[in-house]
């Protein structure tokens, strides 16, 4: 899950999969799957027409 605050509105951004049930304490994906999630979420950004520091 990401959160980003934009100027007028703040953006809450998830990723779902489904995925077979696991114990609480042992999911059943791997480290591989969580690197690339995270991978996918750093490379979304917002971007602002009128900010040059933002562009779209």
């Amino acid at each position: 899950m990401k959160a980003i605050q934009g100027e007028q509105y703040s953006y809450l951004i998830r990723l779902v999969s489904r995925i077979e049930s696991f114990e609480v304490n042992a999911p059943n994906f791997s480290s591989q799957i969580i690197a690339t999630w995270s991978t996918c979420l750093k490379g979304i950004t917002l971007c602002d027409s009128a900010e040059p520091d933002h562009p779209c």
